[in-house]
């Protein structure tokens, strides 16, 4: 049996809606901006729960993910992990893709661009995404948690609004 994103946040619908939506809101194909609408939706979270438990794994998200994406990309590349070549081969196509996604807008306007970037609700252009360009375009720190904090939450403003109009 296939494991995606949904047969995940299906198996957690038996949780605490809030903890579900907080679970589900950690995960890379999902992240917070659609962990809202799978806490609406799916778990019968109110649209406040939702958009707390999400704001939580964003905040979360944003501090792992600054602390440790380059020690997970060098642990892919060179280190032990690197050994297993699926592993190497998925870190150098994660790196690649998400250059090139991010590139125009974080050379054209920088840290704002990264911003710009995390903060657009489609596929491929999270917190995740985000991480990983933010440090290959030479972004990392403080400028890389404040880019995926912000970026993230205007996503997860755009998505509770639409959400919000739609109830």
């Amino acid at each position: 049996m296939p494991v995606d994103a949904y047969s995940i946040a299906a198996w957690l619908k038996g949780v605490n809606p809030i903890l579900a939506t907080l679970l589900v809101s950690l995960l890379p194909v999902v992240e917070p901006r659609y962990g809202v609408v799978i806490g609406v939706t799916l778990y019968g979270a109110s649209l406040f729960e939702a958009l707390a438990s999400s704001i939580a794994a964003l905040l979360i998200l944003s501090i792992l993910l600054t602390t440790t994406i380059d020690k997970i990309l060098d642990s892919g590349k060179n280190g032990r992990l690197s050994r297993i070549s699926l592993v190497k081969k998925l870190v150098t196509w994660v790196e690649e893709r998400s250059k090139s996604k991010a590139s125009g807008l974080v050379e054209r306007y920088g840290w704002l661009g990264l911003i710009l970037f995390v903060a657009v609700p489609l596929p491929l252009t999270g917190v995740y995404t985000g991480a990983v360009a933010g440090l290959l375009l030479g972004i990392r720190g403080k400028k890389l948690f404040y880019a995926l904090l912000i970026g993230g939450g205007l996503s997860l403003l755009i998505t509770g609004l639409s959400i919000g109009l739609a109830v």
